[in-house]
């Protein structure tokens, strides 16, 4: 699981700066920037946070952070990316899009 780049695609979709996001969920940019590096793991608090603020759940976010060669088993990773192409992607854009209902989503 990378919650790094999930929560950098989460930042990014949602055309937030580290300081602006770091400010909504409440934590300080140096370790927003150091939870997307990767040398910080997000505490379930921050994960919480980070949920309310774009109307979703952790456990979502934690979708986003699936790594298809890590997270699913090797016998099932070609069959999990041919029904879900893209997935860590579509499901970063999905909490996006609750950030601006003008959005529409294109899934």
């Amino acid at each position: 699981m990378n919650l790094a780049k999930a929560i950098k695609d989460i930042r990014t979709k949602t055309k937030m700066n580290q300081r602006d996001f770091a400010a909504v969920i409440e934590i300080s940019q140096t370790a927003l920037s150091q939870i997307e590096s990767g040398i910080a793991q997000p505490s379930d608090k921050t994960l919480e946070r980070i949920a309310n603020r774009f109307e979703t759940t952790a456990d979502v976010i934690k979708l986003a952070g699936l790594e298809v060669e890590n997270d699913i088993p090797s016998d099932k990773q070609a069959l999990f990316n041919e029904l879900f192409p893209n997935f860590a992607e579509k499901v970063a854009a999905m909490i996006a899009v609750n950030n601006d209902p003008k959005k529409k989503a294109s899934f």
